[in-house]
């Protein structure tokens, strides 16, 4: 919650993952966040998807990195595949 999606630029966004596939991914103020969901803190931090073109969107797999520098996957904080954390 509150990482900036790189492309499409999201700021303040939210992403929802079921089974390995994002169902929602969108602005904090209009996507719902769902109760028992585990939450992240990205404020002041980017996500992008792990593999080089690929796009975060409904119905993508959940590969992605939470970065501090959106040019620069090396500045991964956290690492997703298939919607599980595999870096925390």
């Amino acid at each position: 919650m509150g990482a900036t999606l790189v492309d499409p630029p999201i700021p303040f966004s939210v992403i929802v993952i079921k089974d390995g596939k994002i169902t929602d991914i969108g602005p904090q103020q209009t996507v719902p966040v769902p109760t028992a969901s585990e939450k992240i803190n990205g404020t002041g931090k980017y996500v992008i998807p792990i593999e080089s073109g690929a796009k975060l969107q409904v119905g993508a797999a959940a590969n992605l990195l939470l970065v501090t520098d959106p040019k620069n996957s090396a500045t991964a904080e956290r690492t997703m595949r298939g919607g599980e954390w595999i870096t925390r």
